[in-house]
């Protein structure tokens, strides 16, 4: 039995439920206007399924990573393909911070 994909369902569950916590200083947000949550994975097998799920999905290569834009229930989120290595995913993450 393959666990990844309740794995990858419970990972992005925990990242939209961290990002839309509201600190005390912070407005509250509603998904118009608000920052998407970034959820980044090396391969294929980790983020092909997420990519999938999106809504509205438009796709953007920037040199060799690949970045899914979309919504998952009305709120942004972006599918980052960073490949392997920490040099790749801190690259993938500053493009994606960036833009």
């Amino acid at each position: 039995m393959n666990a990844m994909p309740r794995v990858l369902a419970t990972l992005l569950a925990v990242l939209l439920t961290a990002c839309v916590t509201r600190d005390a200083v912070a407005p509250a947000r509603t998904a118009v206007g608000a920052r998407p949550v970034v959820v980044q994975g090396a391969m294929d097998v980790e983020i092909k399924k997420l990519a999938g799920a999106l809504e509205h999905a438009t796709e953007e290569k920037v040199q060799g990573w690949t970045f899914w834009s979309g919504t998952v229930g009305g709120y942004p989120v972006v599918i980052s393909k960073t490949l392997k290595g920490m040099s790749n995913a801190a690259a993938a993450t500053a493009i994606a911070a960036e833009r």
